[in-house]
């Protein structure tokens, strides 16, 4: 009900009016944060809904768009109507999203699948993991661009319906790749010694921080992690851990951060990173673009991290990657506990596993890990170009399915 009047307020006070329906577009993007995607097709191609309240800036307003709302207000919430009617006067064939786990997305598609195409590019796998089954059962996804069989076998384990899987890497590896191939990105191979990929966006733990072990309550009230109680702790001591050996062995370390210069998340970053690394003078570099991370993996020769999906993009872009996992929960494992995998809070062990892996050969590092790479993180294979067409080709036909 809160949310319904949070709605209703914005819908009518806070947002700009366009009083007829929207000029039809072939292809939608679901939810604006969605980047990649906006850069994938000419602008005049495509439409954009934003889906979340606080994006929201405009509202379409004509006689069919409230009268749909009307007649199903008590079917759905006011949001969801009116993404299904604004949806439907855009008179698009595809609608298509980065964001896997949006629960407007599951709803939406639910109702209009049978007149338009509907589909979703995975982003991450971290929430999937930990989601007990009365939130993932209620996920549904029409078509599914997946990341590895790793994430495929999570979706079908945690019983998420999907009607087609394809097994496509990552969009954004795609195109960073594209991107070095067009010669937009100079990559200096061996910047950097280390990347360690920032995940210290976690609360600090105090006497007072409480760990959420119910889940019976509401999806919303649910942040990531919270059910864990060493993760900030993982993530701290690794962070003391790879600074440790980097002055050890005179390496150089920089900590790919989250979050843009002089945001809310940098701030929180910052705090955590000072919390733990004291007086170090470590190197948190914050995040001006959405793939710049992808770049310092790429001009670095060994990523490390706890569980962030960057690190097993990593892999997919031919880095060597160390998994470690210090929380002693296994929703923090890697997908993998070979060789690149650590577990144990003896600091020796780790500047001993660390250096086998620094001073490898990369060809001998992806012999050993043989297979299991593609299982980790499919290789993106152009998957840009690839999704670019078919979105384009569906967008042309008349068949839905």
């Amino acid at each position: 009900m809160i949310r319904k009047i949070f709605f209703l307020l914005k819908f009518l006070f806070l947002t700009k009016k366009i009083f007829k329906n929207p000029d039809p577009k072939k292809i939608l993007i679901f939810d604006c944060e969605s980047p990649c995607l906006r850069g994938l097709l000419l602008k005049d191609s495509v439409g954009i809904i934003s889906t979340r309240l606080k994006k929201i800036e405009k509202i379409y307003i004509s006689f069919d768009i409230i009268s749909y709302i009307l007649k199903n207000f008590f079917r759905r919430s006011l949001k969801i109507n009116y993404l299904i009617i604004l949806i439907k006067k855009f008179h698009s064939k595809v609608v298509v999203t980065h964001i896997d786990n949006s629960q407007d997305f599951y709803l939406v598609s639910k109702v209009l699948e049978r007149d338009i195409r509907f589909i979703a590019i995975q982003q991450a796998t971290s929430e999937i993991k930990y989601l007990p089954y009365k939130f993932t059962k209620k996920k549904y996804i029409p078509e599914f661009h997946c990341l590895s069989k790793y994430d495929l076998n999570y979706f079908k384990k945690k019983k998420i319906s999907v009607k087609k899987y394809f097994i496509s890497g990552s969009l954004k590896s795609s195109i960073v790749l594209s991107n070095i191939k067009k010669g937009k990105i100079n990559i200096k191979k061996k910047l950097y010694d280390v990347c360690l990929i920032s995940e210290g966006d976690i609360q600090i733990p105090n006497k007072n921080y409480k760990i959420h072990r119910d889940f019976n309550r509401d999806f919303q009230s649910i942040d990531d992690l919270d059910h864990v109680k060493k993760a900030g702790f993982s993530y701290g001591k690794l962070a003391k851990f790879v600074y440790k050996v980097a002055y050890n062995n005179n390496l150089k370390v920089i900590i790919a951060g989250k979050y843009p210069k002089n945001s809310p998340g940098r701030s929180k970053e910052l705090s955590f990173y000072n919390f733990y690394l004291k007086n170090l003078n470590f190197n948190l570099i914050p995040r001006p673009k959405e793939l710049s991370s992808y770049y310092l993996a790429l001009q670095s020769k060994i990523v490390v991290a706890t569980n962030s999906t960057l690190l097993r993009e990593a892999v997919g872009l031919n880095c060597k990657v160390l998994a470690c996992n210090l929380s002693g929960h296994r929703d923090l494992d890697f997908p993998i506990k070979k060789h690149l995998y650590f577990n144990k809070h003896s600091f020796d062990k780790f500047e001993k596993k660390f250096l086998d892996l620094y001073k490898m050969p990369k060809k001998k590092y992806f012999k050993l890990l043989g297979k299991d790479k593609n299982y980790i993180m499919e290789a993106p294979n152009k998957f840009e170009q690839k999704l670019r067409k078919r979105l384009i080709s569906l967008s042309e036909s008349k068949a839905v399915n």
